[in-house]
């Protein structure tokens, strides 16, 4: 006779396979969970670990790394970006990964009024809103990628519409009180919502610290220019001579670099509503006269610098061609004794 199958205890295996099937997606869960929240350490940690404000990029870097480490294909990753937002006016400062992940440390301005999708960003970052999908296909895309064309300090080519290149973007951006941490897909990725949402979270420390950072490096900026300008006040109060302003100005140029400002020349003009200008200069690594008697000459760059002194301004900045340096550079070296 054959032996009768036992409904019960059918049952309690059936019951005891539900049980482990539970219990193995909970597990799963568990070392899911431990995954993210190993991912989102790494983020913090390097921010913690930021000595320069400068150093916001690489933070985004480590965020790129650890959504390809959670699942996010390598090839479904265009960037991840933080930007920075003025409450004031529509203007936003970019840090932004290379497409393979790696930083570049310079940040760049982009105007937030001029493209639909900024627009809309800008828009939600107003009202509060905590997360957005911004999704660009077509010829909205091709605007916006030569629009960003001008502002942004990537290689163009990284930009251009090329046939390899992905049809349509998905940015999601994850709002923080002084702006957004974006990161661009080729496609939706709405499975990664929460863990994108939880990575913004962490932003706002990120930018936190950043602000920090910023306000000890303005600090301390302050305090080496009041330290440099202090050296050049002291070595002019001790003046006996006025040969003595050829070692002022050369202290000048000094205390200018130590600042890291490039310079290729620093100068004092002399009774400069005379004519000719009498100019006492200093360039870093260049035996100049201690002074020459420059002759004015009806070239642009001459009649500005004089216009400026007309005015009476305390402060001139110009930008000059290359051909007006030139007429400039002719000038001296025809008229002075500093020679070709």
């Amino acid at each position: 006779m054959k032996k009768k199958k036992d409904p019960t205890a059918s049952m309690r295996k059936e019951e005891l396979q539900k049980q482990l099937k539970k219990k193995s997606s909970a597990v799963e869960r568990m070392k899911r969970e431990l995954k993210i929240e190993a991912s989102l350490e790494q983020v913090r940690a390097r921010t913690v670990a930021m000595q320069k404000s400068e150093e916001l990029a690489e933070t985004v870097s480590v965020l790129f790394k650890q959504l390809i480490g959670l699942g996010v294909r390598a090839t479904q990753m265009r960037a991840c970006a933080i930007v920075t937002l003025k409450p004031d006016e529509p203007i936003g400062e970019c840090w932004i990964t290379k497409p393979d992940g790696d930083i570049i440390p310079q940040s760049f301005m982009v105007p937030y009024d001029e493209t639909s999708a900024y627009k809309t960003i800008y828009a939600a970052w107003k009202n509060g809103e905590k997360f957005l999908v911004v999704h660009l296909s077509g010829d909205a895309l091709a605007q916006h990628l030569n629009f960003l064309k001008k502002h942004a300090k990537i290689p163009t080519q990284q930009f251009q519409a090329l046939p390899d290149q992905p049809k349509e973007t998905f940015t999601h951006a994850m709002f923080f009180s002084q702006g957004y941490l974006f990161i661009i897909s080729n496609e939706p990725l709405p499975e990664y919502h929460d863990i994108f949402k939880r990575f913004g979270s962490v932003f706002q420390q990120t930018y936190t610290r950043f602000l920090d950072l910023q306000k000890a490096e303005a600090q301390a900026r302050e305090a080496q220019i009041e330290l440099a300008l202090e050296r050049v006040r002291a070595r002019t109060m001790a003046m006996h001579k006025s040969e003595e302003f050829m070692e002022v100005i050369n202290l000048v140029s000094e205390q200018l670099q130590l600042l890291n400002i490039t310079i290729h020349i620093a100068g004092f003009s002399l009774d400069y509503k005379a004519h000719p200008f009498n100019i006492w200069m200093a360039a870093p690594g260049q035996p100049y006269p201690s002074n020459i008697d420059v002759p004015y000459r009806e070239i642009p760059m001459m009649q500005r610098i004089k216009g400026a002194i007309d005015k009476g301004l305390d402060f001139y900045a110009d930008t000059f061609s290359f051909e007006e340096k030139n007429q400039w550079l002719d000038n001296v070296l025809e008229n002075t004794i500093i020679k070709y």
